[in-house]
């Protein structure tokens, strides 16, 4: 019979009746071994409990730095890879199992990564399409990018031709089909842009605007030919005063500058909308235009637009981005 002053748990709790009285009696042994203990200690000198005290924080600290590697995964190790030249990751490569890539990476080509050595690194890092933006790339661009990317091996097309006949006749498989990596178009769109800015002669200058100002974005002439500033900005769209209303926001520079459009002179034939900035930013001159949720009668597809396919049809793109679209017929 279980001790009235002892009790269990109800996961401990025994139908056998020897059991429970056998529970008891290590209870009752261990709770004496406790007080026989704490009474030693007590005994004990000062100088003796600061040692037991730092023998106990440093087995503390080895218990959780043990738990800490323990702990890691597979993502918290470096790749060897990272350790090593070019060369040599395509050796150990070589020598590993392939493994398919589940995340297809897209990444932006552009002038501080078009050159050979760069491009390389970047592929062996796992990019798998090419994005070229046509609203700024040049001919001469593309085709250097689409020179280096042929010339850039893979992480898993390093094979000579022996060795490729050879991993053929072991698995039955090719590894080209491990190495493929596509290009995608991205075409300009139909794009909205701030003019130039008043005083700007060499192409670089900026104007701040301020949180809370107030910007007045106008489409007609005179202000186009005097140049924009902080306060007035010219966009080379004449309908924007008919597809916005207050409420709307306007982004400026692919929104680095938020403008809240709060007055509309909708009735005008060149009507400006007064907008109040939410942020405060640098503007240039000939900064993209971006007005979300609102309806305009842009095409879908630009002249310059046609042209960039069709010179990419003629490179073998396999990817065709379209910009800006606003619904399901563009």
């Amino acid at each position: 019979i279980t001790p009235p002053h002892i009790s269990f748990p109800p996961h401990h709790f025994f139908t056998s009746p020897l059991a429970n009285m056998m529970l008891a009696h290590r209870t009752l042994r261990s709770g004496a071994n406790i007080t026989l203990r704490t009474a030693r200690s007590t005994t004990r000198s000062s100088t003796s409990n600061q040692l037991a005290s730092s023998s106990h924080l440093v087995s503390s600290q080895e218990h959780d730095r043990h738990r800490y590697f323990s702990s890691r995964s597979s993502f918290d190790l470096p790749d060897p890879r990272s350790f090593m030249s070019y060369e040599d990751s395509l050796e150990y490569a070589k020598s590993q199992k392939w493994n398919p890539q589940l995340s297809k990476i897209v990444a932006t080509i552009g002038p501080t990564s078009e050159q050979l050595p760069v491009l390389k690194d970047i592929v062996r890092c796992g990019m798998r399409v090419m994005r070229l933006n046509f609203s700024h790339a040049t001919v001469e661009e593309v085709e250097l990018r689409m020179k280096n990317l042929r010339l850039s091996k893979g992480r898993h097309s390093i094979f000579t031709d022996e060795g490729e006949e050879a991993g053929v006749a072991s698995t039955g498989e090719s590894s080209v089909h491990k190495n493929v990596r596509a290009v995608l178009l991205d075409t300009r769109g139909p794009e909205l842009r701030t003019g130039k800015l008043a005083g700007d002669h060499s192409g670089h200058e900026t104007v701040h605007i301020e949180v809370g100002s107030t910007v007045t974005l106008c489409t007609t002439d005179e202000v186009r030919d005097g140049g924009s500033t902080a306060s007035q900005l010219y966009i080379d769209y004449p309908k924007l005063h008919k597809c916005l209303v207050p409420g709307m926001k306007v982004l400026l520079d692919d929104g680095a500058i938020i403008l809240t459009v709060t007055e509309v002179e909708s009735e005008k034939e060149n009507g400006t909308v007064t907008c109040v900035a939410d942020n405060s930013g640098e503007i240039r001159s000939r900064a993209g235009v971006n007005l979300p949720g609102a309806e305009t009668d842009l095409p879908a597809m630009s002249a310059k637009d046609r042209v960039d396919i069709k010179y990419g049809m003629t490179k073998d793109v396999d990817y065709v981005a379209a910009s800006f679209i606003q619904n399901a017929e563009g």
